[in-house]
């Protein structure tokens, strides 16, 4: 887990990983990160999200993504975001730039058949036939546009044992929905 939260730095701003300061950069200390009250990583990773609370507070120009409401449920089909700087490769270098790639919903049916002992309701499966999330690309957002916002839907979680940009491999993440009365209650949020 975390060892020293002195060490731990948030970026906003930032989309090129070899710049050493970008325009719109800044960079932020951590005061606290909350990981999900059932997170346990023998669980094979069930709740696997945490929460950061910044030293200070960012500006107004650095627009947070929305979440959703915990009605929301994501059909088979449905294309979603995942954006990160994994490696492209599963012993690739992180990536220079910032990237996005288009995923597609799988039903909970194909997902559970893939992976019987791991793969439930609090996590959503997509795929891709030409790219994947990968290594360096955990706890990466998986987004659904809507009316021109985005909405976090996941958090990257876990792949294949197969490791990743197997053709066909389904990529897991941990489903934001099933978790906002427990992100609500640790944010003062009030969720719908």
């Amino acid at each position: 887990m975390l060892k020293d939260l002195d060490q731990m730095t948030v970026f906003l701003g930032k989309h090129k990983t070899t710049v050493h300061s970008e325009p719109h950069e800044k960079i932020f200390n951590v005061k606290v990160v909350r990981f999900h009250i059932r997170y346990n990583i023998p669980t094979v990773h069930n709740n696997d999200l945490a929460l950061i609370e910044l030293k200070r507070p960012a500006e107004d120009k650095y627009r947070p993504i929305c979440l959703p409401q915990r009605k929301d449920k994501y059909l088979p089909n449905t294309v979603l975001t995942i954006a990160g700087w994994g490696g492209n490769h599963e012993s690739s270098p992180l990536n220079h730039f910032l990237q996005k790639a288009d995923m597609n919903v799988l039903s909970y049916d194909a997902c559970k058949a893939k992976y019987p002992q791991w793969f439930n309701k609090r996590m959503i499966c997509v795929r891709n036939e030409e790219v994947d999330a990968c290594k360096g690309d955990g706890g990466a957002p998986l987004m659904r546009l809507h009316e021109g916002r985005y909405y976090l839907a996941g958090v990257a979680s876990w792949n294949s044992t197969q490791g990743c940009r197997n053709q066909g491999e389904p990529r897991v993440f941990s489903a934001v929905p099933s978790s906002l009365i427990w992100i609500s209650n640790r944010v003062k949020l009030d969720v719908a």
